[in-house]
């Protein structure tokens, strides 16, 4: 299947694919217009969303960097690990963190053990979340 980026039917059906909940479509959709007015107040014209033709994600950008990037029932957030040491202990089972080493992705619930996920950023980390899980841990942080 291919998308287009130009098509907000393609950009909606590819929402409703990947998030059925539409309670829970809301909540992300909310959570992705707040991370879209926050970029835009830094700067307006260094952020996109990135809508993939085959239809396999769709990734909020800043820089060059992707960080928020939504897949079948799951979502991934890249935050810096020193902004989340307050809020998560290793017993979260909420988020499962995930990074990369030597190119094999490593996923695991601690986050002081899990590697960066991005080359270009020391300290990152990525917050693998379902759906269901995103309004308590939006809300709690």
């Amino acid at each position: 299947m291919r998308l287009s980026r130009d098509n907000i039917e393609d950009a909606r059906y590819l929402f409703e694919k990947f998030i059925p909940s539409s309670y829970d479509r809301d909540i992300l959709i909310e959570f992705l217009a707040n991370s879209i007015i926050y970029a835009s107040k830094i700067d307006n014209s260094n952020w996109n969303l990135n809508l993939d033709k085959r239809a396999k994600f769709i990734r909020f950008n800043t820089g060059h960097e992707y960080c928020i990037q939504i897949k079948q029932n799951e979502i991934l957030i890249i935050c810096m690990k020193y902004r989340l040491n307050r809020f998560f202990t290793d017993k979260n089972r909420d988020i499962l963190f995930q990074g990369y080493s030597n190119k094999i992705k490593i996923n695991s619930y601690s986050l002081h053990k899990t590697p960066d996920i991005l080359s270009k950023v020391p300290n990152s980390v990525g917050c693998l979340i379902k759906p269901n899980n995103l309004k308590k841990i939006y809300f709690n942080i």
